[in-house]
């Protein structure tokens, strides 16, 4: 299990489905509802597109699934 607090800054990205408001440098509040892939560097935007679709659909799918079905990893 991780630990309850971190020696440095951890960082988590959240994607926005249908969200027609601004948050850049505000404070949200999110629930983790599944993790789609380990942390990893493309060779430029085109390479990064096909994954941000696939994780879209991933989460697409996680939303209408019932709560205890989803797939949170460590």
């Amino acid at each position: 299990a991780p630990p309850t607090s971190w020696a440095e800054p951890r960082a988590l990205e959240v994607r926005l489905l249908q969200a027609d408001v601004y948050f850049h440098d505000r404070d949200i509040r999110s629930d983790i509802l599944s993790r789609h892939r380990d942390t990893r560097k493309f060779d430029g935007v085109a390479a990064l597109c096909e994954p941000l679709r696939e994780d879209e659909a991933q989460s697409r799918r996680a939303l209408t699934q019932p709560s205890s079905s989803h797939n949170v990893k460590s």
